[in-house]
């Protein structure tokens, strides 16, 4: 099944929350099960992830985290 565009903003939303509202060390979990469940689903993942973090404001560190994460992957 393809995802619409809906379904994907609503995975992304459900993402961005479970990464602020998680410890540093299990949202490494959480980004690794995310990558490893989504990344085929989005066009240009890395670019739709940053946009969605910055969008709902999340912090500088853990946007870090993410580009650190996938830079280690």
């Amino acid at each position: 099944m393809e995802l619409t565009e809906r379904h994907k903003k609503a995975i992304l939303d459900m993402f961005v929350d479970s990464l602020q509202n998680t410890n540093s060390e299990n949202r490494q979990k959480k980004m690794k099960d995310f990558t490893d469940s989504f990344m085929g689903c989005f066009r240009d993942f890395n670019n739709a992830i940053n946009t969605a973090l910055k969008e709902r404001s999340v912090s500088g560190n853990i946007i870090k985290e993410w580009n650190r994460y996938l830079e280690e992957r």
